[in-house]
């Protein structure tokens, strides 16, 4: 990121990191990853868990922290490798008595954390569902709409659309060096066909199923912010403008229509109209909820995620949101698009937004 940018390391004054699995190997992934990756350490570094909101709220974050005059540099970004969310062993700190132990699953533990005892018990999963079902979303369209994202994905990938976001990672392997460049989530075999033979995941009478919800996936994003007179002092060109932000709760269990209200809120913030966005990037955590948020804002599906999202691209929760901003800033730049914006829903029934504008 520093180094595309073409910033000296010493300019910049926080890294703020979006991550939903925190664990015990980082316990500030903000502060570990600006010293890892060798920036000074008069940088501050500071970590985010706000659900699948994570890394959009680090970058809403990022933009206050310069709006306000608290930094000028700041990189906001988001990570998560939900393949390796650890089990828990719970009660052995001071011992253990006889008879067997339970090992509880983290991530699955995880997906019931947007509930309440107050607002009933509930998974993710389960609140799809339940907006499916308010918003009057059928089986069929929900597989429709996961087949159209894997379609795009896979459409953009090929005319190499994602190509200049990407950074190539090197991992060893048992025959070598394997190099990712590409993102290996979507299915080039992906049919209706087979989408309706899924049963329901979440319930008998459900209408989500595995394949119009996103899959397990890995993945970092990372998006550098800074005052434009500061930009102008380094000499920097930057993409875009941020005209604003916004996070809003709804009902916890309507959770998965949270975007729409984000996204009227960061309209209104910028005097926009949603007919004025070029570019809409709506997290895809289950058809239901781009359907649903469709509904919410007024707009045409065919204008929301043109190069696929979540359930093609998988969504790795605490980086879904910064991967969403450096996806559409680079669209925009690619086809004109003036303005953007990028929403997304988060576990406990909140909403993340930011409206951007290109510059170039």
């Amino acid at each position: 990121m520093v180094k595309r940018a073409g910033v000296p390391a010493s300019e910049v004054d926080n890294v703020i990191i979006g991550q939903v699995y925190q664990t015990s190997q980082a316990l500030n992934i903000g502060r570990y990853c600006a010293l890892e990756a060798g920036l000074p350490f008069e940088v501050t570094g500071t970590a985010i868990n706000a659900a699948c909101g994570s890394s959009l709220e680090a970058f809403n974050i990022g933009v206050r922290e310069i709006a306000q005059g608290d930094a000028e540099v700041v990189i906001a970004a988001g990570t998560e490798s939900m393949s390796g969310v650890p089990f828990l062993l719970h009660g052995h700190r001071w011992g253990t008595r006889r008879g067997n132990s339970e090992l509880v699953d983290q991530f699955e533990e995880s997906t019931w954390s947007a509930s309440t005892y107050r607002y009933g018990r509930f998974n993710m999963g389960m609140a799809a569902d339940h907006v499916a079902k308010v918003y009057g979303i059928p089986r069929r369209e929900q597989d429709e709409y996961a087949l159209r994202s894997h379609r795009l994905a896979v459409a953009a990938i090929d005319a190499g659309h994602f190509r200049e976001e990407i950074v190539p990672v090197t991992v060893k392997g048992r025959k070598g060096d394997v190099v990712f460049s590409v993102d290996e989530h979507p299915r080039r075999d992906c049919s209706l066909e087979s989408l309706s033979k899924l049963a329901p995941t979440f319930g008998a009478d459900g209408t989500v199923t595995a394949g119009s919800a996103s899959g397990v996936s890995d993945g970092a994003a990372a998006v550098m912010l800074m005052a434009r007179e500061k930009a102008d002092a380094l000499g920097a060109k930057p993409i875009a403008r941020v005209l604003s932000t916004a996070r809003v709760g709804v009902d916890p269990r309507l959770i998965c229509m949270s975007p729409g209200p984000a996204a009227r809120v960061a309209l209104e913030r910028a005097g926009l109209k949603a007919a004025d966005i070029g570019w809409w990037e709506i997290n895809e955590a289950f058809s239901s909820v781009v359907l649903s948020s469709c509904r919410e804002i007024g707009i045409p599906l065919d204008r929301v995620n043109p190069l696929g999202g979540g359930i093609a691209l998988g969504h790795p929760v605490g980086c879904s949101g910064a991967r969403t901003i450096v996806t559409m800033v680079h669209a925009m730049r690619r086809t004109g698009a003036h303005y953007g914006m990028a929403t997304i829903g988060a576990g406990g029934g909140m909403g993340v937004a930011a409206v951007v504008e290109l510059c170039e």
